[in-house]
């Protein structure tokens, strides 16, 4: 989006400009607006990719399951009543992994 360079002057000067100029440099925001609308829109995807890629980095998908388990074993309540069971089978919905880590530590059922 080249400034017209009939109207380069209007932006190294203070020189009002006149209606034609005005009208032809709200087009060219227009167009400016326009374009970063897009470019913020490719951005925020850009965004969103590099998040999820480095969410596969996250430590916590290394932590074996034992240590998960124990973590949960920590978090829940001694006695597991219906509500406690729950949030057992509310953990093991959250992803496969707690879902094993869940079932393979018999001190949360």
């Amino acid at each position: 989006m080249a400034t017209s360079n009939t109207l380069i002057h209007l932006l190294d000067t203070n020189t009002v400009p006149s209606n034609v100029e005005a009208a032809s440099i709200e087009q060219s925001i227009a167009k400016y607006d326009v374009e970063i609308a897009k470019l913020r829109s490719q951005l925020d995807t850009l965004v969103e990719e590099r998040r999820r890629h480095h969410a596969v980095l996250s430590p916590l998908r290394r932590m074996p399951l034992e240590l998960l388990g124990e973590i949960f074993t920590m978090v829940l309540p001694y006695i597991l009543d219906y509500s406690g069971r729950q949030d057992v089978i509310n953990l093991g919905l959250v992803c496969k992994r707690w879902r094993d880590a869940t079932i393979y530590t018999h001190r949360l059922w």
